[in-house]
């Protein structure tokens, strides 16, 4: 069904093995290819989550056996995990009362195969979970308030380590920045240059390489708008979002 679908999320843990995920005609979608694209291949995932009608739109594979796959189908968000390539996607569990059965995750990043983070948006606002054991159990994570996160959502993640983690998306105040150097026991809200209209808009790309270099991007206009009201943005540091 992807002729008229889309593929949102890709991970490639080396330049021969590479996982895409996203929605078609037919539900979410998972692809594979192990030798650099010269072929794709469809995997399969558990039934029973709503993805018949659903999607996939965040991947992290921290090795060529290993991913992580988020999203949302019709009984809520998704988390789905393989230990073998893909050859069998499991469910996993994340904890109750964040209303993610009416929300959905966005995007995950894992500095290992161990440790992972996921953000999305559920009934209750903006959502950050945590596994620092493969997935075996999700915790939820407390940002600071007073950001219109109670009503936003976080939609870019990147952990260059398993302690430094960096999240963007956007609430009642605007766009939003939330770092944390300590696994998450503690996430912080980072200030970003003012005159960028960003007071009213959102991040929602994030790409870090290292704990004090990172890049975000977005557009000015709200997350539910499908035009922009302003140019794009760029935002970068080198001192860790100092």
């Amino acid at each position: 069904g992807l002729s008229s679908g889309f593929l949102q999320g890709l991970a490639c843990p080396s330049s021969s093995s590479c996982f895409a995920v996203g929605a078609g005609g037919s539900g979410a979608v998972i692809i594979a290819t192990t030798n650099g694209g010269a072929t794709w291949t469809s995997q399969s995932y558990p039934s029973g989550l709503g993805l018949s009608s659903g999607f996939l739109q965040g991947l992290a594979c921290p090795s060529s056996s290993s991913c992580f796959a988020v999203g949302a189908g019709g009984s809520g968000a998704v988390i789905l995990a393989t230990t073998n390539g893909g050859a069998t996607w499991t469910s996993q569990s994340y904890p109750s009362g964040l209303g993610l059965s009416s929300g959905q995750l966005i995007d995950v990043a894992c500095a290992s195969s161990s440790s992972c983070f996921a953000v999305g948006a559920g009934g209750s606002g903006a959502v950050i979970l945590v596994t620092t054991n493969g997935g075996a159990t999700w915790t939820s994570q407390s940002y600071p308030s007073g950001l219109g996160l109670s009503s936003g959502v976080l939609i870019g993640l990147a952990c260059p380590s398993s302690s430094s983690c960096f999240a963007v998306g956007g609430g009642g105040s605007g766009a939003v920045i939330l770092a944390t150097t300590n696994g998450g026991a503690t996430w912080t809200s980072q200030s970003y240059p003012s005159g960028l209209g960003l007071s009213s808009g959102f991040l929602n790309g994030l790409a870090c390489p290292s704990s004090s270099s990172c890049f975000a991007v977005g557009p000015e206009n709200d997350a539910t708008s499908s035009s922009s009201s302003g140019p794009a943005v760029i935002l970068a540091t080198t001192d860790g979002g100092r």
